[in-house]
């Protein structure tokens, strides 16, 4: 078949494109720059310069749109947040000239924006940090028990972009009308010490059966506090895949999901932070370890 991966300019791109292209797929990579990993691998048979998914999305939107008018694609893959929100929020367009299996918009947010993920898990008692919606309680009323020290989140954001820390209601109150501004709405989340693992959970779900996962714990990471995995290993863990899966069922997933979670170092438990809706910057680990995502999103 003919794949066409979105925001192929990503790292994640590489091990895609060479797994595909080994099954006997035609690929094409969409990228938004030529200066990226994913424009510089040899595995597709065209590369794309397109708008930017995030910068420019009516004209991203345009340029997709009479691309599949005019070509045959058969199957569309994103590779980071942007392109696959976009593919949820044009989903009913979209279908109609290419295959892809992404949940409908209002279930794609429950997952994606963190502080909907948060009040799921809180609903469902699924172990998670303390949360509050600051859109809703920026003077935490009712929240007295809250602990700082805290970290304000956007909603909306990956890589840990705009997570603020503070130490107080006082500095909650002075920061949070710039953050806002910058990041859009955001959530306080009470700040989980360094020194527990962490783990990343790659699930493929369809019609509310398990199709493939995986467990990755971090070893290294960069900023080395805490922040994106440089160096990982794929372990088994069946209480963390059926945890998560269960977190995708409540909300009724469709696709991929890949999943946050952290050690607590004060008492051992293990909390979802957040999903990712697209496969991870660290995703090859995963392949390597024999779980064919690409193929099996196929």
């Amino acid at each position: 078949m003919t794949i066409g991966i979105l925001d192929g300019q990503t790292i994640q791109a590489l091990i895609f494109a060479k797994q595909l292209k080994g099954a006997g797929h035609k690929v094409l990579l969409f990228c938004s720059e030529k200066l990226s990993y994913g424009y510089m691998t040899r595995y597709v048979s065209k590369k794309i310069i397109c708008p930017s998914s995030k910068k420019n999305t009516n004209t991203y939107h345009n340029f997709i749109l009479d691309y599949l008018k005019d070509n045959v694609i058969d199957v569309l893959i994103p590779m980071n947040d942007d392109s696959a929100k976009y593919l949820s929020s044009n989903k009913t367009v979209l279908l109609k000239h290419a295959n892809f299996s992404i949940p409908d918009l209002d279930v794609f947010m429950k997952g994606y924006d963190k502080n909907q993920l948060m009040q799921v898990c809180n609903k469902n008692n699924f172990p998670h940090p303390k949360t509050i919606d600051l859109e809703k309680n920026i003077t935490l009323t009712n929240n007295s028990n809250f602990k700082f020290p805290a970290l304000i989140k956007p909603n909306e954001a990956s890589g840990a972009r705009g997570f603020t820390m503070v130490n107080n209601l006082e500095e909650v109150q002075k920061v949070y009308p710039s953050l806002k501004k910058k990041y859009g709405k955001c959530h306080l989340q009470q700040f989980i010490p360094s020194g527990g693992r962490q783990f990343k959970v790659q699930i493929l779900i369809n019609n509310q059966e398990l199709l493939s996962s995986t467990v990755i714990e971090k070893k290294r990471f960069y900023p080395i506090k805490g922040g994106s995995s440089c160096f990982n290993k794929t372990i088994e863990n069946d209480s963390l895949v059926n945890l998560c899966f269960n977190v995708l069922n409540t909300i009724q997933w469709e696709g991929f999901a890949d999943f946050d979670l952290i050690e607590d170092p004060r008492d051992g438990n293990i909390l979802i932070m957040e999903i990712n809706p697209r496969v991870p910057a660290c995703i090859k680990a995963s392949i390597v370890s024999v779980q064919a995502f690409p193929t099996a999103i196929i």
